[in-house]
Parts: C-alpha cells; structure tokens; sequence
C-alpha cells in the first residue's frame, strides 16, 4: 500500500505571528509547551514587519494546522 506524503503550506499573508501552531505542535509531541520542542517555527522580525515560518510533514493529524486561527497553515 503506497502512501501519499502531506505537505503543511503557510499562506504568509494570513499569518499573524501568534505562535500557536509552535504551542500544539510541542504539546502533541512531548505533552509540554516549550517552542524548542516544537517542529514548527516562526520567526518574527518586528524591525522589518516580516514573518517566516519552517513546517515539517512528520504529523498525522497535524494540530498546528487545526489551531491556526487566522488559517494560515493548511495540509495538502
């Protein structure tokens, strides 16, 4: 049985730079909240009003995506 890989985008125009998606993420994987733990990052450069973000593709269920309330994140 073959199994498509999920890819998680960010629409940077939507992202707020909240960080959410860094608490679900590291809640999921180790039961805490700690943004090192997270396989998500956001990075926000307040000098040059500029947010980037990293995303993986490790996740099934993908709760950085279910917790974005600006629906920045979306699994295709």
């Amino acid at each position: 049985m073959s199994e498509q890989m999920k890819i998680i985008s960010i629409d940077l125009d939507r992202c707020v730079g909240c960080r959410s998606c860094e608490q679900a993420c590291s809640l999921y994987g180790t039961g805490g909240f700690n943004r090192k733990d997270s396989n998500i990052r956001v990075n926000i450069y307040p000098g040059e009003r500029f947010i980037s973000t990293l995303v993986c593709t490790q996740c099934e269920t993908a709760p950085c995506v279910e917790i974005c309330p600006s629906g920045a994140l979306q699994r295709a």
